[in-house]
C-alpha cells in the first residue's frame, strides 16, 4: 500500500537468483579465464568513497588535495605483492580540476599509503622530527622502566629478609640470650629452636623459665655477698595475709636467702 510508512512486504521476481548478486559484490573472488582467447578476463574494481591519506600535488594542473578530501575512487587486490599474509590494496583516483588520475596503495608494513603515480606528495618535515622524538621517549622510558624494575627488585628483596627476621625473632633473641648465659656449657644442636619445630611454644616457654631461674639465682649470689642484705634478712616479717615485707623492731627466724626467694617467687607467679 503507497499509504504504510513502513514497507514490510517486498517483491521478488520469480527469476530472481541471489547468488548472482553476492558474485557481484564478491571482492576477493577469482578472475575467470577469458573464453575468446588465453589470458584471464580483466576483474572488475569496486567503486568506493575514499579519503586522500596525504596532501598531494596534481602533476596535470598542479592543483594541491589536501590530507582528508573526499574523492570517489577504484580499489582491487594487488596480485603479487602481500606483506605476512595482509594484502594489498590499490586505489584509483581521479583529479578534480583535470581528471589525472592518481594512483596509490596500502603499506600495511608501516602502517601508511605509498603514493605510485599522478601526483607528488607534500613533504613534511614534522614528520621526521616526530619519529625521531617518538625513538627518543621510547628509549627514555625503556630506560626509566628498567632503573625502577631494577629498585622495585631490590625493594622487595629488603622487605622479604625483614619478614624473614620478623618470623625468627622470638627463636633468635632467645638462642642468643641462651649462648650469653651458658657460655660454659654446650648446648646440642637438636635443642636449638627452629621456625619448623612442632613444639616451638613449648620450648619457649621452658627457655624463658629456665632464663628467669638463671637470671635470679645470680642476683641472689651477687646480693648474698653484700653485708647489707644479709642485715635485711634477718627483719624478714610475714603478714596474716601471706605477703612478705620488711621490718626493723620485729625478728623472725633466718632461713636460707635462696630458699626465701624463690618462694616469694613462686607465690607470686601462682
Amino acid at each position: 500500500k503507497m499509504s504504510e510508512r513502513k514497507v514490510l512486504n517486498r517483491y521478488f521476481p520469480p527469476d530472481f537468483d541471489p547468488k548472482k548478486l553476492e558474485e557481484s559484490k564478491k571482492l576477493l573472488k577469482k578472475s575467470k579465464p577469458n573464453s575468446r582467447g588465453g589470458g584471464y578476463r580483466k576483474k572488475k574494481l569496486l567503486n568506493i568513497r575514499m579519503l586522500y591519506p596525504f596532501t598531494i600535488r596534481c602533476n596535470g594542473c598542479e592543483v594541491y588535495h589536501y590530507v582528508g578530501t573526499k574523492f570517489n575512487s577504484k580499489v582491487e587486490k594487488v596480485q603479487s605483492e602481500s606483506y605476512l599474509g595482509i594484502p594489498i590494496w590499490r586505489f584509483y583516483g581521479r583529479c578534480t580540476q583535470c581528471g589525472n588520475e592518481i594512483v596509490f596503495k596500502t603499506d600495511p608494513k608501516s602502517g601508511d599509503y605509498i603514493l605510485e603515480s599522478g601526483a607528488k606528495q607534500n613533504f613534511n618535515m614534522n614528520n621526521k622530527e616526530v619519529v625521531k622524538k617518538k625513538s627518543e621517549d621510547d628509549f627514555e622510558s625503556k630506560v626509566i622502566n628498567s632503573v625502577l624494575e631494577s629498585r622495585s627488585m631490590e625493594e622487595l628483596e629488603i622487605l622479604k629478609n625483614l619478614n624473614k627476621r620478623l618470623m625468627n625473632r622470638e627463636a633468635t633473641e632467645l638462642n642468643a640470650l641462651k649462648h650469653i648465659l651458658d657460655e660454659n656449657e654446650i648446648i646440642p644442636e637438636d635443642q636449638f629452636i627452629t621456625p619448623t619445630d612442632n613444639k616451638c611454644n613449648e620450648i619457649i616457654s621452658d627457655r624463658e623459665r629456665q632464663l628467669i631461674t638463671n637470671s635470679v639465682r645470680n642476683c641472689i649470689d651477687s646480693y648474698e655477698e653484700n653485708p647489707k642484705f644479709q642485715k635485711k634478712l634477718g627483719s624478714c616479717v610475714v603478714n596474716s595475709d601471706g605477703s612478705k615485707r620488711l621490718n626493723a623492731a620485729v625478728k623472725v627466724k633466718e632461713k636460707n636467702s635462696k630458699d626465701l626467694f624463690f618462694n616469694y617467687y613462686d607465690t607470686e607467679s601462682e
